[in-house]
C-alpha cells in the first residue's frame, strides 16, 4: 500500500470512531434523566467534549477529501 492509502484508510477508521463516540454523547444528552438529575458541571463537560469531538470529526472529514 502506499503512504495515501494508508493515511485514508486511517482517517476512514478514525472518522468510524469519532462518529460512534459523538453519537454515544449525542445520546447521552437527549437522555431526560441525564437533563434533570445531573450537576450542571458535569453536563456542561459533556456538552464540551460532544463539541470537541464534532469538530474533530469535521475537521478529519475535510482533511479526507483533500486526499
Amino acid at each position: 500500500m502506499t503512504i495515501s492509502s494508508d493515511a485514508v484508510t486511517s482517517i476512514a477508521s478514525i472518522s468510524r470512531s469519532l462518529e460512534s463516540t459523538r453519537k454515544t454523547l449525542s445520546e447521552t444528552l437527549a437522555q431526560p434523566s441525564f437533563s434533570g438529575g445531573v450537576a450542571d458541571i458535569e453536563r456542561a463537560r459533556v456538552e464540551d467534549l460532544h463539541r470537541r469531538v464534532t469538530t474533530a470529526l469535521s475537521a478529519l472529514i475535510g482533511a479526507a477529501r483533500d486526499y
